[in-house]
């Protein structure tokens, strides 16, 4: 190539670098400062953003707050508002009556014979049909009705428990257990196994509840198959179908004030009492 070509198509590629550099750096720095401008509003909405959502959580919350208690409200009995320490004493007390009430009903009949007077009473109570019956028996004072299932369902609905030594006549006394093998028991949710209503120093005579300094641990319940409800002297007691007993003692303080609902995340229940569902269908979800 003839040097003089060469020599002039490098002047003419200097000068149009030079025509060009300084409009090209120009751009590259517009280019810079449009896409640093961009990260930063974007940083900027974003911390808007995040404090919006935490200004309006407590506003969620609230209005959370707001829904359940207009949903305890709705089943809570009026009377519970108005004079709430009173009424607790007295359906707490209504409560153990009712348990009294029952003395002497059979635990289930397929466990009598046929020549037995008890098979053919026209009621039977196990441990948790005890509960449940004194419960709906009062149910326009507790606002509430208690669902089909057993002892298991019914601790999901008492979310408190307390020691032995603050439990108060007619709490509750939950026993976890494992099933001795081959004995037919079906395994429960948690291994609730059964249930009692605690007696204490509950005194009949005169309608109250006592408070002394020993502590009774009589009970009433239904127990063996073939046994019926009663008083015992103690809620200990060595039983022939679970073995590994744990206690669990729920005040029922919360139905006192009309809540009636699952608390446990694990089991769901489904209360056909106030929701229209087939008997058939196995499927739970939470009660509210």
């Amino acid at each position: 190539m003839d040097d003089s070509i060469l020599s002039k198509e490098k002047t003419d590629l200097s000068e149009y670098l030079e025509k060009y550099k300084e409009p090209l750096k120009q751009k590259v720095n517009e280019i810079l400062k449009q896409t640093k401008d961009n990260l930063k509003s974007r940083k900027n909405n974003d911390d808007n953003s995040n404090s919006s959502s935490t200004e309006r959580l407590p506003i969620v919350i609230k209005k959370r707050e707001d829904k359940e208690k207009n949903q305890v409200l709705k089943f809570r009995p009026k009377s519970a508002l108005i004079q709430p320490n009173t009424n607790r004493i007295s359906l707490r007390t209504k409560f153990i009556e009712r348990a009294l009430f029952y003395q002497g009903i059979p635990y289930k009949q397929k466990y009598l014979k046929v020549d037995d007077p008890l098979y053919h009473s026209t009621l039977f109570l196990d441990c948790c049909g005890l509960v449940r019956q004194c419960v709906n028996d009062l149910s326009s004072e507790f606002g509430f009705r208690l669902g089909r299932w057993n002892q298991a369902y019914q601790f999901d609905t008492l979310p408190y428990s307390t020691d032995f030594s603050k439990i108060q006549p007619g709490d509750l006394i939950f026993y976890e257990a494992i099933h001795y093998k081959n004995n037919g028991w079906k395994d429960q949710p948690h291994n609730m196994v059964h249930v009692e209503i605690y007696l204490g120093d509950y005194d009949k005579k005169d309608r109250s509840i006592t408070d002394k300094s020993k502590k009774s641990e009589r009970t009433i319940a239904a127990r063996e198959k073939k046994g019926v409800v009663q008083i015992f002297d103690s809620y200990q007691f060595t039983s022939e179908n679970y073995y590994n007993i744990k206690y669990f003692y729920k005040p029922i303080d919360i139905w006192l004030i009309g809540i009636h609902k699952s608390f446990c995340l694990e089991h769901r229940w489904f209360d056909n009492l106030y929701q229209k569902s087939s008997r058939k269908k196995r499927n739970l979800t939470t009660l509210r």
